[in-house]
């Protein structure tokens, strides 16, 4: 370990590893982090993604372990492989920093589109609610003179008073 320039080697004596895992973090070139920070963004997307849609917990954790896992699998490839790549410590970390992006990016947007969800319901029921009110006043007005009791209840008054009763327990039905 070189502390000026925060090189690490790794080299192994088998000629299967005789590859150098290298990085200088002092030293990076800018297409690199941004193609090795992008990459595994939609990994960590559909990590996320497949947690929420399961319904549990830590989606990002889950994003980021996903995306670490895959990066060393990626890394440790190229030094196994006969190709004329050479792993670098940095596109590890890179590469978990997308994964990350993309696993908190998809948090934040199924948190969002949820809250969405839910004020978009309250407004239908308030909606039908205030319409229901207006129909029993209108059903009240045409045939309040045709009428002898007027205590009855009708059918548009049950449905109001159900909407308003189910709008008091509406974060109990579906906020839990």
């Amino acid at each position: 370990i070189d502390m000026n320039s925060i090189q690490i080697h790794f080299t192994s004596s088998s000629n299967w590893f005789s590859k150098h895992f290298t990085s200088t973090l002092t030293h990076l070139d800018k297409a690199d982090v941004i193609i090795n920070s992008l990459m595994l963004v939609p990994l960590g997307v559909m990590s996320s993604q497949h947690s929420i849609a399961k319904g549990k917990r830590f989606s990002i954790l889950k994003g980021v372990a996903t995306g670490l896992a895959m990066s060393c699998f990626i890394e440790c490839m190229q030094c196994i492989l006969p190709i004329q790549r050479t792993s670098d410590f940095a596109d590890i970390i890179f590469n978990t920093l997308g994964a990350f992006a993309g696993a908190t990016t998809m948090t934040v947007y199924s948190k969002l589109e949820d809250l969405a969800t839910q004020k978009a319901i309250q407004r239908t029921i308030k909606n039908y609610a205030q319409e229901l009110e207006y129909q029993i006043s209108l059903q009240n007005d045409l045939l309040k003179p045709y009428s002898k009791d007027h205590s009855k209840k009708n059918i548009l008054t049950d449905n109001l008073e159900f909407i308003k009763n189910s709008d008091d327990n509406y974060d109990s039905l579906f906020l839990s």
